[in-house]
């Protein structure tokens, strides 16, 4: 398994990012794990933000902020995140 299963069609509508990436912390930590599996780095987290882009093209992104809830409930089946703990 890795990141790019994500773009296939059993995702459509159940992957979530923990935030908007340009204000939390955890979001932008999952952008730049992104980026470093397809080939960026942490100076350059264009291919992050590119994999974001195909995944929302392909409507495999779903903007809805991840709580336990919406976990729970199986709304936000998957969730990209970073765990400071």
């Amino acid at each position: 398994t890795n990141v790019n299963d994500l773009l296939k069609p059993e995702y459509q509508g159940k992957v979530a990012l923990n935030g908007d990436p340009t204000q939390a912390g955890a979001a932008f930590s999952g952008v730049l794990m992104v980026a470093l599996s397809q080939g960026g780095s942490a100076a350059d987290i264009a291919p992050g933000v590119e994999f974001f882009r195909k995944l929302k093209e392909a409507g495999n992104f779903l903007p809805v902020d991840p709580t336990p809830a919406t976990i729970e409930s199986g709304q936000t089946p998957v969730v990209i995140d970073w765990n400071y703990t």
